[in-house]
């Protein structure tokens, strides 16, 4: 892959998307690795200013907020008078970002504190564009995990969360396990999985929001490198847990019919198949340790869908489950 973000403003040049990979551990069958990506920045628009000013608006409800809002989404306001159509996003961007400016950061609003975010990500990411920087995309640190056959609901669980407790912030492991047990979808999911064969676990952890806005900041002036970043990406303290996977693996020898959907293979004497059991995505709120939501997909993401038709699926196409 591409360098990371150099240790000058030269190195945020536009004409590049930026990013990396590094794999740092391999124990007993986990694998972790920290990945980041630079994408080119792009400044927000008319559409986007509106969005953003109907977010704030659904979130922030008093009289107050709400007029100057729509003085501030008034095309015929005196300050936009005389100005470019780029200076008129601009200048109705800076009024929202003054606003706020004082407003703290919302504890117990998770709209609010979307909202906010949502704005101060809008304007860096102009920023950048305006000084043809690139922004951080994503950035992450995923651990896979083999070996969860023949166990139970709770001891998969178990064993998933201890795969990333030393990497996640203290308590996080904690409360995702917890929300999973609480959720009906998701407890039937790890219901599914008990006892089953060639199951794989990856866990996706990402930094908080106040870790983006470090590296934020040290990318936009230049600071940042390749070291700082991996260094700030496994600081514990700073990071959560954001996507949970499930696979199905199998193999099988040579001149095979492949079924369907394939996340990946391996060619060679013995193909190897990845089957997307479940993909969950978790949402942060204001607590940046607790999930206030998720998205789930895949194969158990389906009312009719069971672990053991998934597998059968499998072995009717000749394939061997691992164990």
């Amino acid at each position: 892959p591409a360098s990371a973000p150099g240790p000058t403003p030269a190195s945020q040049s536009a004409a590049n998307n930026l990013g990396g990979a590094l794999n740092f551990s391999v124990e007993n069958r986990t694998v972790k690795r920290v990945k980041f990506r630079y994408n080119v920045a792009k400044p927000i628009t008319t559409e986007g200013l509106s969005k953003l000013s109907k977010g704030l608006g659904e979130a922030f409800l008093d009289n107050t907020t709400k007029a100057k809002l729509a003085e501030l989404a008034d095309p015929l306001n005196a300050r936009y008078t005389g100005k470019k159509p780029d200076e008129v996003i601009q200048a109705q961007l800076d009024g929202l970002e003054a606003l706020f400016a004082d407003v703290p950061p919302p504890k117990d609003n998770d709209k609010q504190y979307k909202a906010l975010r949502d704005l101060k990500r809008a304007a860096v990411e102009h920023r950048a564009s305006a000084n043809k920087h690139s922004v951080m995309d994503n950035a992450r640190f995923e651990t896979s995990k083999t070996n969860l056959s023949g166990l139970t609901s709770e001891s998969i669980l178990t064993k998933i969360m201890s795969s990333v407790r030393d990497a996640s912030a203290p308590g996080n492991a904690t409360r995702v396990a917890e929300f999973m047990r609480q959720d009906p979808k998701l407890r039937a999911m790890l219901k599914e999985m008990e006892g089953s064969i060639g199951t794989l676990a990856r866990v996706r952890l990402e930094p908080k929001d106040s870790l983006v806005d470090k590296i934020d900041e040290g990318s936009l002036n230049g600071t940042m490198t390749q070291s700082d970043l991996s260094s700030l990406l496994e600081d514990r303290n700073e990071m959560r847990i954001k996507r949970l996977v499930v696979f199905h693996t199998a193999t099988q020898a040579e001149n095979f019919t492949s079924p369907t959907p394939l996340v990946s293979y391996n060619s060679g004497a013995n193909m190897s198949v990845t089957k997307t059991l479940g993909r969950i995505n978790f949402v942060y709120g204001a607590d940046q340790d607790k999930p206030i939501g998720y998205t789930f997909d895949g194969e158990l993401s389906r009312p009719s869908a069971s672990l053991k038709e998934a597998a059968g699926d499998l072995k009717k196409e000749g394939f061997e489950l691992k164990s």
